[in-house]
């Protein structure tokens, strides 16, 4: 079998053989080839003179905008291409639902049920002393402006399917929970309550993608490294306080570190990371490290 140019991966096989078919029709030789290790199936084309127009009829049929002057990266068609599970569709419904209800119809009483708490730092919140558990969770499904929520949304929607996707709804429910869990009692003890939003969660899938396409040369899915380090210079331009908006820096930083982590500390990363020893060694120091500068800045602006 020739190894043709994969031009794109997509979920679902109908949609592959329907945009399969309109290649055929146009003339370009293809195929649709089944990825089990990626729950996806790759659109292979065989003639490289093709690669533009058969990337543009693509675009066209999955309704992407296709620029004319330069290549849409190939990680970004990737996850465009994903459908959103059932977990990433729920978190991003709820997240809209809790917003609209607290800024169009007014439900404060709403977000003082789900913030971490209403009191100021204390070593153990009240409201956690009384067994309402959900608090420690809760506040990542929590936003207080319009840019917030879209940012986070529109970061969620793509990242969250890649998870899930590739390794399935229950462990999105998980890394969700250990992100909330780990990064908000954190963020309460150093600011205090008034926190919330997806970031944290958006930050620990970055980190997850970012280090599963460094150690998985044939992971297909990832962030073009532009917007890796875009997404890191924001995150150090809101620790150093150089916007005008309160930022959960915190749980920024513990999002990232335990999205990391989750590759770095995982067997099946091992054998590349001995091949890449150095590129490992300041991953692992990053993503430890990391957590530690934050809580540091945070102390001295408080």
């Amino acid at each position: 079998m020739s190894e043709g140019i994969r031009i794109a991966q997509v979920a679902d096989i109908q949609k592959g053989h329907s945009i399969l078919k309109e290649l055929q029709a146009q003339g370009i030789a293809c195929e649709l080839r089944d990825r089990p290790d990626i729950r996806a199936y790759e659109i292979v084309i065989f003639d490289e003179k093709e690669h533009d127009r058969a990337v543009e009829i693509f675009c066209l049929l999955m309704g992407i905008a296709y620029p004319k002057q330069n290549d849409i990266p190939q990680e970004w068609q990737a996850m465009k291409s994903l459908d959103m599970g059932p977990v990433t569709i729920v978190v991003l419904i709820s997240c809209i639902a809790l917003f609209l209800f607290w800024k169009l119809a007014g439900m404060e009483h709403l977000y003082e049920m789900l913030l971490f708490s209403r009191f100021k730092k204390v070593a153990l919140a009240p409201e956690l002393q009384a067994g309402q558990w959900w608090r420690l969770i809760t506040p990542s499904f929590l936003h207080f402006g319009w840019m917030h929520i879209i940012f986070n949304m529109l970061w969620w929607k793509d990242l969250g399917a890649v998870v899930e996707k590739t390794k399935g709804s229950t462990y999105l429910i998980l890394f969700i929970l250990a992100v909330s869990i780990i990064s908000h009692p954190f963020q309460y003890l150093v600011t205090g309550p008034l926190f919330g939003g997806l970031s944290g969660v958006v930050y620990g899938l970055l980190g997850h993608l970012w280090m599963k396409r460094l150690f998985d040369k044939d992971f297909p899915y990832g962030l073009p490294r532009p917007d890796v380090m875009m997404m890191i210079a924001w995150f150090f331009l809101g620790l150093f306080n150089l916007f005008d908006m309160r930022m959960a820096n915190m749980v920024h930083a513990i999002g990232l570190s335990v999205g990391m982590l989750s590759v770095l500390m995982a067997p099946s990363s091992w054998a590349q990371m001995k091949i890449n020893l150095k590129n490992s060694v300041l991953c692992v120091l990053f993503a430890v490290g990391l957590p530690v500068l934050s809580l540091f800045v945070e102390i001295l602006h408080s």
